[in-house]
């Protein structure tokens, strides 16, 4: 069968475009690679990377005359992914699948033929063999006017069975990171078993499942010979939750001498020793990422996030002692917080001193307990999904309204990047690191990016 695969665009804020990461929509890409496997025929629209409107993603899609159309969606782009489904199902049976129609299948069988709900490969593939739906897991429809919702799919718990993510079915030399650098983001583990309110992930997959060392490095070692990348970022929700099977990543990339930097991202109280860091650094990690959230101590158990301010510090100074970039995401004015506690955060931050730093703001997406929580309270005052994007204030409560939240947002960034020597700073530490043309790259984001902050 011909399929053809569509990402949504979704209304990016201006803020995303400054730091946003050029990636591929991995997850779609996956179940692409397992379409293909089952020896279909596969065409993907990613109607975000192109900014397509959905006109013209409708368009592009009606150009590849396919037997089946697969859609996947998360919170912000859901509402453009109901409008391209109810206008390409009147040509072709029509799935949505993706993070949003997981958490609430049943805000979107109306729209589409089928919604897969968990994760997609084996779901896909099962619809695409002509298997009666009702016995195929993961899946919701409408039959003879009854909504039928199958069993819910087991995770896959032996990823290494997974094919890689089908890239060549995308314009790989579209995503580069400022201009020139090629690069790629991967996935070596899925689920995260933390259970924090606020996550969407921990709340679809509780547990925790690792690739092997050799599979991770195998597909980047293909990253590496066929695209020529040179950086890859894994986006996993916490590339440490097993230590011992991160070092062995880094011992197959040493054993194979792979030229490459890599990216990860944990929680603060699982930065291990500077021993242990400059291990990751040697093996190319040149980047540490994690999450601060807030520093007030009842907001923190509240999130069921209970690291203690010292572990930040110490996180933030063993990532910088082993030689890698650190930076630290925050969402400011949670219910319970007043003005002043989420100017105390960002004050906290500055003391950090990381190399780079996320903003956003509370954002209850639906299907989460945190949203059930927003719910029950009355916080919940901006109903358009297309907002919901973390850079958009969702919620209101009694200290900071919306507009106080807009001005939070717009505060933190000029305190963090509108500083002159901070600035020099980061751009002579990247004059040590990057290649000539990725640095005059680097250095117009720099410039941009600092008077641009006065207009956030």
């Amino acid at each position: 069968m011909r399929v053809t695969l569509v990402n949504p665009n979704y209304d990016e804020p201006r803020v995303l475009k400054f730091m946003g990461l050029p990636s591929i929509p991995i997850g779609l890409a996956y179940v692409a690679a397992a379409i293909e496997r089952a020896g279909h025929e596969v065409k993907v629209i990613d109607a975000f990377g192109f900014k397509y409107s959905v006109k013209k993603t409708v368009e592009e899609a009606l150009k590849t005359n396919p037997d089946f159309v697969g859609i996947s969606c998360v919170t912000c782009n859901i509402d453009y992914g109901k409008q391209i489904a109810e206008q390409l199902r009147k040509h072709y049976p029509v799935a949505i699948g993706g993070t949003m129609p997981s958490l609430e299948p049943d805000t979107v069988v109306e729209y589409a033929d089928y919604v897969m709900y968990g994760e997609g490969e084996k779901t896909f593939v099962e619809l695409l063999s002509g298997k009666d739906p009702e016995e195929i897991d993961g899946l919701m429809f409408k039959k003879d006017g009854k909504v039928i919702k199958t069993n819910p799919r087991a995770p896959e718990e032996d990823l290494d069975k997974i094919p890689f993510p089908a890239r060549h079915l995308f314009p790989m030399h579209k995503y580069k990171l400022f201009g020139p650098m090629s690069m790629a983001t991967m996935m070596t583990s899925r689920g995260c078993p933390m259970a924090c309110n606020y996550c969407s992930i921990s709340h679809l997959f509780p547990s925790w499942r690792g690739r092997s060392a050799k599979n991770v490095v195998d597909e980047m070692e293909s990253l590496i010979e066929q695209y020529k990348v040179k950086g890859i970022s894994f986006v996993d929700e916490d590339f440490l939750v097993d230590l011992p099977r991160a070092l062995e990543i880094c011992d197959e990339i040493e054993k194979r001498k792979l030229k490459v930097w890599w990216g990860m991202q944990t929680r603060a109280d699982r930065v291990p020793d500077l021993e242990t860091m400059k291990r990751f650094y040697r093996a190319g990690c040149e980047c540490l990422l994690f999450g601060i959230e807030s520093v007030q101590e009842k907001t923190m158990k509240n999130l069921n996030r209970d690291i203690s301010n010292d572990l930040f510090f110490r996180a933030v100074q063993l990532g910088r002692d082993s030689g890698m970039r650190v930076a630290v995401s925050s969402i400011l004015g949670f219910p319970g917080e007043t003005i002043a506690d989420a100017k105390a955060t960002v004050s906290f931050v500055l003391k950090l001193d990381p190399d780079y730093v996320f903003f956003g703001v509370p954002t209850p997406f639906p299907g989460t307990r945190f949203y059930k929580s927003c719910e029950n309270e009355g916080l919940i005052k901006e109903r358009n999904l297309l907002r919901y994007t973390i850079m958009s204030p969702i919620i209101e409560t009694k200290e900071i309204s919306l507009k106080d939240g807009q001005k939070l947002l717009n505060y933190s960034y000029r305190k963090f990047y509108f500083r002159p020597i901070k600035m020099m700073q980061r751009v002579i530490a990247e004059v040590k690191k990057l290649d000539k043309e990725t640095f005059k790259g680097f250095f117009k984001w720099s410039i941009g990016g600092f008077f641009d902050s006065q207009k956030w």
